[in-house]
């Protein structure tokens, strides 16, 4: 079963951790709707659309809740798929018609074990980002939510990926262009920080750490004045924090 949702700013970086911990990510919605407004804090219920035994309007009238999270996406051959689509899409039209929203929750503990997630089927981050933007194009959503279970959280490269797709995402959806932000795990030409640890320069400073990046053990950052390297997998864990996700290198 799903965990109850970390609920972050649209626009935000995606959190990746424990189980079941999900991330709301801002994303661009589709021009014929204005984007509905969140309230900083949401109470928005998982929904199983596979049941589609549940009306989000009627819901939404009987007991006042207008937000919901419709689960789970899957993400076979790199390919996303909801069930019951169409029904999903009508009702989501229809809440949104009221002054209503959901977000679309990827993941969830069956397709996370089996390995079916997006970030698992997809061979590189472009492709991840085309599927996800597709689901937000298909559904006129702002916000989307993704659960990480099971297998997926110990699989550092599927976790790599879905936050490089997410980087090109959020890069695009800011109207920067298609530029992403630094991945998280670069390739030998990348000028990103190595994955492999190297002794820290006297006197020279990595790149300063960025709450809006997720980082993999040997991530070099630098916070404070002090050079730090990544000891695991993180997103949003502060340099020095008690999570202890990064040792200290020294002043730099």
């Amino acid at each position: 079963m799903p965990r109850p949702s970390r609920v972050i700013p649209a626009a935000a970086a995606i959190a990746l951790g424990a189980a079941g911990i999900a991330a709301i990510v801002g994303a661009t919605p589709h021009p014929a709707r204005a984007a509905t407004s969140w309230p900083a804090h949401v109470f928005a219920p998982y929904v199983d659309t596979g049941l589609s035994n549940t009306t989000l309007t009627t819901v939404a009238a009987d007991y006042g809740t207008q937000f919901f999270t419709l689960a789970f996406v899957n993400g076979s051959g790199c390919q996303w798929s909801l069930p019951n689509q169409s029904g999903w899409q009508s009702q989501i039209s229809a809440l949104q018609a009221e002054g209503g929203d959901v977000s679309i929750s990827f993941g969830g503990y069956t397709v996370d074990t089996d390995g079916s997630d997006l970030g698992a089927q997809c061979s590189s981050a472009s492709a991840m980002a085309a599927q996800v933007e597709s689901v937000v194009t298909t559904f006129n959503v702002s916000h989307l939510d993704f659960d990480i279970e099971s297998n997926e959280q110990y699989n550092n490269a599927d976790l790599a990926l879905t936050a490089q797709a997410l980087d090109q995402i959020r890069s695009r959806a800011s109207g920067s262009g298609g530029s992403p932000s630094p991945s998280p795990t670069p390739s030998p030409t990348s000028t990103s920080p190595s994955p492999t640890p190297s002794p820290t320069q006297t006197g020279s400073c990595a790149p300063a750490w960025n709450n809006a990046m997720a980082y993999v053990s040997g991530n070099e950052v630098s916070y404070n004045g002090d050079n730090w390297t990544a000891n695991q997998w993180n997103y949003d864990e502060v340099p020095g924090g008690v999570n202890g996700a990064w040792n200290n290198d020294g002043a730099c």
